[in-house]
């Protein structure tokens, strides 16, 4: 009876670049315009990272063991995550020196990002949400 053969496994750092090319390349084939932008992006690990994906413009900052927590659950989500935040720098969010309430500008940098981004895949908005967007009275 032959011995079964021990495929390693790779290390958590590994599969989280992996899985980071995964949701990079599904944006390239479904997204192509934005190619060159993802490919502008390191990607760099960091441990400690306290959310999925971070960035300065030049680099992508990502928590491996949340990135492979999040992929386990449901795979979409680091796409969509990598769509959002590709868009915030594409659009000059994290990059405004003006005087602002930052609490105020962040929350409204994530609804346009968040809005590209579904429209981008394809998703509808719920109702509510649509309202909030487009600034209906409910």
């Amino acid at each position: 009876m032959p011995e079964s053969i021990q495929t390693p496994v790779p290390a958590a750092d590994e599969l989280a670049a992996q899985v980071l090319l995964l949701a990079q390349s599904r944006l390239t084939a479904d997204l192509r315009f934005l190619s060159s932008a993802l490919e502008q992006l390191k990607p760099i690990p960091v441990p400690a990272l306290d959310t999925l994906f971070a960035g300065d413009g030049r680099c992508l900052y990502y928590c491996p063991e949340t990135l492979l927590r999040t992929f386990r659950a449901q795979q979409s989500v680091p796409t969509r995550a990598l769509l959002h935040v590709t868009l915030h720098f594409l659009l000059g969010h994290p990059f405004q020196r003006q005087e602002m309430d930052h609490r105020l500008w962040s929350l409204a940098c994530d609804m346009a990002a968040e809005f590209l981004a579904s429209r981008m895949l394809g998703l509808t908005l719920q109702d509510d949400a649509a309202k909030a967007f487009y600034a209906l009275e409910p």
